[in-house]
C-alpha cells in the first residue's frame, strides 16, 4: 500500500496489480490498495498490517504479516485464521476482567478483553498499543456496536463493523450499498459497494464471496 496521510490510515488491499489508495481521516477519506499476495489487507499505521485474505483452501484468514494460522470455526463450512507473526504479538483489547486469551506459543497471545466502556483494544505487543479510534490521546478503538457489532472507529462519524451475519456470514459492514462485482478467480467474487454515508461492507457470503463496500 502506498498512502499518503499523516493521520492513522487504513488500507484495504483487492488485488494484485493496480493500486487505488485513500486514507481514512478526519476528513473520511477510504484508503484502498493491492497486496502483492492477493490479499484484501486493512493496514493500521504505516509497519503493522491486518489482512483478511483467502486461504488456498478457500478459507477466510485475519493475518498480520507471514504468520502461524489459529483455525477458529464459524459455522460447519466457514472457518476465520487468526494469523500472528513471530516477532509480533496482536493483543484484541487490554481489560482486567473478562479476557478470551488464545496462545500461539508461550510468548504469543491473542486476547480478546471487554472494557467497563464496551471498548475493544487492539494492541501490539505489550508496551505499544494500536486503538482503532480516534480520541483526543489519539487512539484507535475497536468498539461493540449496539447489535453486537464489533466497530473499528477511526473517526467520530466513521465506524467500520465486523460482524456475523444471520446466515453465518462474516461481515465487516455498517450500510445497505450498491455492490459491484469484481472476479478474483473462478469461484471467488469480491464486491465494491458504495454507500451513500462513509462506511465500508466486507462480508463473506454462503458462495464464498467477499464484498468490499465503501461507502
Amino acid at each position: 500500500c502506498v498512502c499518503v496521510c499523516e493521520c492513522v490510515q487504513i488500507c484495504i488491499c483487492v488485488c494484485e496489480d493496480g493500486q487505488i489508495c485513500v486514507c481514512v481521516c478526519e476528513d473520511g477519506q477510504i484508503c484502498v490498495c493491492v497486496c502483492e499476495d492477493g490479499q484484501i489487507c486493512i493496514c493500521v499505521c504505516e509497519d503493522v498490517q491486518i489482512c483478511i485474505c483467502v486461504c488456498e483452501d478457500g478459507q477466510i484468514c485475519l493475518c498480520v504479516c507471514e504468520c502461524i494460522q489459529i483455525c477458529v470455526w464459524v459455522c460447519e463450512d466457514v472457518q476465520i485464521y487468526i494469523c500472528v507473526c513471530e516477532c509480533v504479538q496482536i493483543y484484541i483489547c487490554v481489560c482486567e476482567d473478562v479476557q478470551i486469551c488464545l496462545c500461539v506459543c508461550e510468548d504469543v497471545q491473542i486476547c480478546v478483553c471487554v472494557c467497563e466502556c464496551i471498548q475493544i483494544y487492539i494492541c501490539v505487543c505489550e508496551d505499544v498499543q494500536i486503538c482503532v479510534c480516534v480520541c483526543e490521546d489519539v487512539q484507535i478503538c475497536v468498539c461493540v456496536c449496539e447489535d453486537g457489532q464489533i466497530c473499528i472507529c477511526v473517526c467520530e462519524d466513521v465506524q467500520i463493523c465486523i460482524c456475523v451475519c444471520e446466515d453465518g456470514q462474516i461481515c465487516l459492514c455498517v450500510c445497505e450499498c450498491i455492490q459491484i462485482c469484481v472476479w478474483v478467480c473462478e469461484d471467488v467474487q469480491i464486491y465494491i459497494c458504495v454507500c451513500e454515508c462513509v462506511q465500508i461492507y466486507i462480508c463473506v457470503c454462503e458462495d464464498v464471496q467477499i464484498c468490499l463496500c465503501v461507502c
